[in-house]
């Protein structure tokens, strides 16, 4: 078996690379241990939330903001070629200050403030919400000294967009195969394919988006603890109507 390019990981980050390269005339093998973005993809909480996460200006920030700059003619793409809605929420995100008592709610106010300041220094969109500002935006969170509005902080159901990109790049052409990945097949730098369960898959480049466990793949270069999986719980409650209308950061 060979191709041009083989994509070891078909979560959404591998789906989403391996329909671009098909949209440019490259053909594709993903591969996938399991069923394609059943893993950390469709677990995700799906925040695009650069500034609500950022303590500081840098060149990580820089990157996640280019990124959500793409992010509307991306989703747009995305449901147009294949006709599925990916719940991509344009509502912004709030980050509320902690509870305390008076001297506390003074502190995070402050907080808050100095946040706001450095993050519209940069040019970014933010602004602070008084008490009854944030109960007329969200009537079911409990009492809170202020709060931040970033309206360029988006959200998207990440179960959804995995479905979504795994049926854009099937639709583009990209061929899926469920196997282990044993190691990334080398002559010097250059790599040559994927050896999988006693097969080799041929292919002029390898992509190794395995997400927490692309530091595991043999022959991948990448160092042990380069990348690692972090440990966390969801709890996912579907109250009808929805109790909030942003994603929020805080206490609910």
């Amino acid at each position: 078996m060979n191709c041009d390019v083989v994509v070891i990981g078909a979560g959404i980050m591998g789906c989403a690379v391996a329909w671009r390269l098909q949209q440019r005339g490259l053909g594709v093998i993903l591969i996938e241990r399991g069923v394609p973005g059943a893993e950390a993809s469709s677990a995700a909480a799906g925040i695009l939330a650069p500034q609500a996460e950022a303590d500081e200006p840098g060149p990580f920030l820089s990157l996640a903001l280019a990124s959500r700059r793409l992010y509307p003619d991306f989703i747009a793409e995305v449901q147009e070629r294949t006709g599925m809605d990916v719940g991509y929420r344009r509502e912004g995100t709030l980050v509320l200050a902690r509870p305390g008592d008076e001297d506390e709610d003074e502190e995070e106010r402050a907080a808050l403030l100095s946040r706001m300041a450095w993050q519209k220094r940069a040019g970014l969109r933010v602004s602070l919400l008084s008490p009854q500002d944030l109960r007329e935006a969200e009537p079911k969170l409990a009492p809170c000294a202020a709060a931040l509005h970033f309206p360029d902080d988006h959200q998207v159901e990440a179960d959804k967009l995995a479905r979504a990109l795994s049926l854009a790049a099937a639709q583009a052409g990209a061929r899926f195969v469920t196997a282990h990945v044993q190691r990334v097949i080398h002559d010097g730098e250059r790599a040559l394919g994927v050896a999988v369960e006693g097969e080799t898959i041929s292919a002029a480049q390898v992509v190794v988006a395995a997400g927490s466990w692309s530091s595991l793949v043999e022959g991948s270069t990448l160092s042990p603890r380069a990348v690692r999986p972090m440990r966390g719980q969801m709890l996912e409650l579907d109250t009808r109507p929805p109790a909030l209308h942003h994603v929020v950061f805080g206490h609910v």
